[in-house]
């Protein structure tokens, strides 16, 4: 489990996103599953995934169609405000999340042995570190605001 609390640390630094960093590897259904992995849910809301995952409305509603039709999700609406849709694993989506996560941390794990631990754990800090100011400079450069 360090190996997923590295990962976890590493994918939500204050200004990293699925899609910006490690998503480059995970786009498309494995980022979607990924984002319901790193989030410990089974489910939520259709729009707040579609942000995180950082991917068009289009490709969000062609890639939820596709999970619906392979019987991954189910899409409902909320029960506290109807405009709101709910994405829910089913069984088989489950399933597919945890082959996904354990896929992913054997990859990271891997990876974390040849390097070593003090090297990566060193690595997301400085990575981080540099992705903030990065994130900073480029705000600054533009005149835009900088929270994130």
């Amino acid at each position: 489990m360090l190996v997923f609390s590295y990962m976890k640390r590493l994918i939500k630094s204050k200004k990293n996103s699925l899609k910006d960093g490690i998503n480059k590897m995970t786009y498309g259904k494995n980022a979607f599953f990924f984002y319901f992995v790193i989030n410990e849910k089974d489910e939520d809301e259709y729009l707040k995934v579609e942000n995180e995952i950082k991917v068009s409305s289009a490709r969000m509603a062609k890639l939820t169609s596709e999970l619906v039709d392979k019987g991954y999700i189910t899409k409902m609406c909320s029960d506290s405000d109807r405009r709101k849709m709910i994405i829910k694993l089913t069984e088989e989506g489950k399933k597919e999340k945890e082959r996904i996560f354990i896929r992913s941390i054997a990859i990271s794990k891997m990876i974390f042995e040849r390097v070593g631990y003090d090297k990566m754990d060193k690595f997301i800090d400085l990575f981080i570190t540099i992705n903030d100011v990065a994130c900073d400079v480029i705000y600054e450069m533009k005149g835009e605001r900088k929270d994130a």
